[in-house]
């Protein structure tokens, strides 16, 4: 789980993961901050650590205490929850990432990969030449796989205008946002399982780490 972190009053923010939990103590176990070469950003036990998290749902800040400092066999830090941490809302639903191919049909037909997915809506991505506007109506084609098998889904969407920054690793992608509308019982029950299993997958790092360098062996 990735956490920010800033340094006492620093306005530089390092990513770290949360490798650990003391729930009785209240202690977060933290790889150590690092710089964009490697090198360990200095910090003392006693520091103040300025923490930010998000959740599907939910934005976390909160300023911790450093507890303690290890080297060995790993550059670690223990942090201690101070006893109020404040909480935004950010979005009524999870919302999970997603590389799921959709075909949708308006004026046009056009193919693009929803690349964030909630029960309410999703983010989808195009080519650079196709251009959605704001408000326009579209049909959403798209076949999730839960459960070892493919499920059908036919949505009726409205686009709520361009979503985000075009990525730099990808420059002829455009991003737009997809409200769904009248989605009906068993849709939703298919697209919270959907989600719901990408949030799951997210949070599984370690399956992660291992499938990269994976292969598939027979059993005995």
């Amino acid at each position: 789980m990735g956490l920010l972190v800033s340094p006492g009053e620093a306005k530089t923010n390092y990513t770290v993961d949360v490798v650990g939990i003391i729930r009785q103590k209240r202690l977060l176990v933290l790889s150590a901050p690092t710089t964009d070469d490697g090198g360990l950003v200095a910090v003392i036990k006693g520091q103040l650590l300025t923490c930010r998290w998000f959740s599907a749902t939910t934005a976390f800040h909160f300023r911790a205490v450093i507890n303690r400092i290890l080297f060995e066999p790993a550059p670690l830090v223990h942090i201690e929850l101070p006893p109020v941490i404040e909480r935004r809302t950010m979005r009524g639903e999870p919302r999970a990432l997603a590389s799921l191919r959709a075909l949708m049909k308006g004026a046009q037909e056009t193919e693009g990969v929803l690349v964030d997915i909630s029960v309410g809506g999703a983010r989808v991505a195009v080519s650079e030449d196709i251009t959605l506007t704001k408000g326009q109506e579209v049909e959403l084609h798209a076949r999730p796989r839960l459960l070892q098998r493919e499920y059908g889904l036919m949505l009726k969407c409205q686009v709520t205008g361009p979503a985000g920054n075009a990525d730099p690793k990808h420059p002829r992608i455009r991003f737009y946002g997809l409200n769904f509308e009248n989605v009906s019982d068993m849709d939703r029950l298919v697209l919270h399982s959907y989600v719901q299993q990408g949030l799951a997958a997210e949070s599984d790092v370690l399956s992660q780490v291992l499938l990269a360098s994976s292969k598939e062996v027979e059993g005995d």
